[in-house]
């Protein structure tokens, strides 16, 4: 069973790389280079409506929108570019999608306000779509994106909506600098390789990102408030590193090598849930990483799950805490209680492999070592300063009487000399 289904699952990648191809092979065979022109719209202009004017545009046109609210369905079959200037569209019929792109070569849009539809842009079937600097504002779908073989989001300013940006089936997505304010998905990618998300701050939202059936995606140097950052199944590949969670941070339900990158450990596996807490070691001990909240959820069919932590710290910044800690007792601890068991191997420089264990028991695990304790005084019999030591001098020895004699001559000799005088 597990074998049909692992075939199963390379039979439609397959399919949907054979899909990619076509569809890229068709948009270069239809495309005709022309003379690319600036077609202006405003009020007096030629063109007062965005149709009108992609209506009579050709391949590679730019179309400058003026400033103000314009009301319209927009549908494009060619490449071209849109620009705003303090511009609002906002659709006439809001069961349809604002903007609705297809079978294009490329299309770009640029400086636009697009607010209170039920799909912002819905593009399907582009070579490349860049979408920057534009504010998607009270929106069911902000972004909507199937076989599309390039993308390029930067700058984007999303609120108010159910689902920020949807990807599907495509290739090589990047989106950078953008908020994703007060909603409920922010951004998912259904079968779609190589989607990069890097600068994104997601506030309060129930779920940052969702991947599933997907390649090699990136999600870096992001900040999430909200229930759930990465939820993520079948992944293969997955790489999540630099970010900033508040909430749970990644739901895996993928054996497929992803890797969640923390200060101090890297974490794969596969059927867990994780969130990085705020822990007070015991005294003693050094912490070395980020502390990881690991919460196995075995799968109904297989029963299997687990978590495996590797420390990323290099010899040379174990080396720096050598004054620090004792690296003989360096390893990673599970928390019970207040108390820590150690789990792991302790860390042996002269190994190549890196510090790591696997677990299927769910709890707070870290890495630390003992603190090096200083090291108690000998004691030394207390010195008072150096003085010089005199040599006693020798009194001089009296005969017994030897007083009594003296006081007499000294008499019998000052009677003489008083007679002698007088």
């Amino acid at each position: 069973m597990k074998g049909m289904k692992e075939r199963g699952e390379i039979k439609d990648k397959e399919i949907r790389h054979l899909k990619y191809i076509l569809i890229v092979f068709v948009l270069f065979a239809t495309s005709i280079p022309v003379s690319a022109e600036t077609i202006e719209v405003c009020e007096k202009c030629s063109f007062s409506t965005i149709q009108d004017a992609i209506n009579a545009s050709n391949e590679g046109d730019t179309i400058a929108v003026s400033s103000g609210m314009y009301r319209e369905n927009l549908k494009i079959l060619n490449s071209v570019k849109i620009v705003g200037n303090k511009t609002t569209l906002e659709p006439e019929f809001r069961m349809l999608s604002t903007i609705q792109v297809m079978m294009a070569q490329n299309f770009t849009l640029e400086n636009m306000e697009i607010k209170n539809g039920s799909t912002g842009i819905e593009a399907k079937y582009l070579k490349s779509l860049e979408i920057k600097n534009c504010v998607f504002e009270n929106n069911f779908k902000a972004i909507t994106m199937s076989q599309v073989g390039l993308g390029k989001l930067d700058g984007l300013k999303i609120t108010g909506f159910v689902d920020g940006v949807k990807i599907d089936q495509s290739s090589s997505v990047e989106i950078e600098n953008s908020l994703f304010d007060n909603g409920i998905n922010a951004v998912s990618a259904d079968a779609s390789d190589e989607v990069g998300l890097s600068n994104l701050t997601i506030d309060k939202t129930e779920t940052g990102i969702e991947f599933s059936g997907g390649e090699r995606n990136l999600v870096e140097s992001s900040t999430f408030s909200g229930k759930v950052f990465i939820s993520a199944f079948s992944e293969r590949g997955l790489v999540a590193k630099g970010n900033d969670v508040k909430g749970t941070y990644a739901i895996d339900g993928a054996m497929y090598g992803n890797l969640y990158v923390f200060n101090g450990l890297n974490v794969s596996g596969g059927q867990f849930h994780i969130s990085v807490e705020e822990v007070e070691v015991p005294e003693g001990f050094v912490q070395l990483s980020d502390a990881i909240n690991a919460t196995i959820t075995p799968d109904i069919y297989t029963e299997e799950g687990y978590v495996y932590l590797k420390m990323n710290l290099d010899s040379e910044k174990i080396e720096d805490l050598s004054n620090r800690i004792d690296v003989s007792t360096l390893a990673f601890y599970h928390f019970t209680g207040s108390n820590m068991e150690r789990v792991s191997d302790y860390y042996n420089s002269s190994n190549l492999t890196p510090l790591g264990f696997t677990s299927n028991k769910s709890g707070i695990y870290v890495l630390a070592a003992e603190k090096i304790q200083p090291r108690k005084p000998t004691a030394t019999p207390l010195t008072t300063p150096s003085m010089p030591i005199s040599t006693p001098v020798e009194q001089p020895k009296w005969i017994p009487g030897f007083e009594s004699i003296i006081a007499a001559i000294g008499i019998f000799v000052a009677l003489i000399l008083r007679e002698r005088w007088s």
